[in-house]
């Protein structure tokens, strides 16, 4: 995980805003189980359209007939019993988060994650959102499921350019503050573009209505951290 921090230049009076948000990268490299997921959620997605209502598209522009609008209803990894190598991906994503961490100097703190899937079809993109600005705002993320001619860009508020765009590769995984608004450019491809997405919230901010309206999944906890830790040191 390489962490790229978006920052404002040196502030020239005590009005002025700043910023400096950290953007995480790192990158899956276990393809035969990159390309099974991608696969599942292709089948997977009809399912869902069917199962859960339309919701909103949550700033996106992918419209209320997209899988991505059923967001927060159904969590990913409620589904492990259908596809074993989600299992891998959970660990995956649990170990770049204390990677993230560990880089940007901050404290592992005990979570839960929303996580969710999008399907963009040839000539649809993802207009500039973000996926919260509130209190209890804290982390999220995405990857992506194949080598994509696309890119995510990321737009710091009152910021009035966009810093350079990040390439959507095989594996790729981004991590980032929740309130960084965020998009990609056009998609062109004759195959659907796959991502996962996530949202990370911290335990102690989620409260019983917030329950009602996601579908939480323990992510990092005493037990989770003390199994990933101790693999980690087994191996070295």
């Amino acid at each position: 995980m390489k962490i790229q921090r978006l920052k404002s230049g040196f502030p020239l009076s005590e009005y002025a805003p700043t910023w400096n948000f950290p953007v995480g990268h790192g990158a899956w490299d276990d393809t035969v189980k990159i390309d099974k997921i991608r696969e599942w959620l292709l089948i997977k997605e009809e399912q869902i359209l069917n199962d859960y209502p339309s919701d909103n598209d949550h700033g996106t522009g992918l419209g209320y007939e997209s899988v991505t609008s059923r967001a927060g209803q159904y969590n990913l990894f409620d589904f492990k019993t259908e596809l074993p190598e989600l299992d891998d991906l959970l660990k995956f994503l649990r170990l770049s988060y204390l990677e993230f961490i560990e880089q940007d100097l901050s404290t592992i703190r005990a979570c839960s994650l929303v996580c969710w899937f999008n399907v963009i079809k040839d000539n649809k993109a993802i207009t500039k959102h973000s996926h919260g600005s509130e209190t209890s705002a804290y982390l999220s993320g995405n990857m992506h499921l194949d080598n994509y001619h696309t890119k995510t860009m990321y737009s710091p508020p009152f910021e009035a350019r966009d810093f350079n765009g990040f390439d959507n590769i095989k594996g790729g995984i981004t991590i980032f503050p929740s309130c960084l608004p965020h998009y990609t450019d056009v998609y062109r491809g004759s195959t659907p573009r796959v991502s996962i997405a996530f949202d990370i919230w911290l335990d102690h901010a989620i409260t019983p209505e917030l329950k009602e309206g996601f579908a939480f999944y323990p992510f990092i906890n005493n037990e989770v951290y003390a199994e990933l830790t101790d693999e980690t040191s087994t191996k070295e």
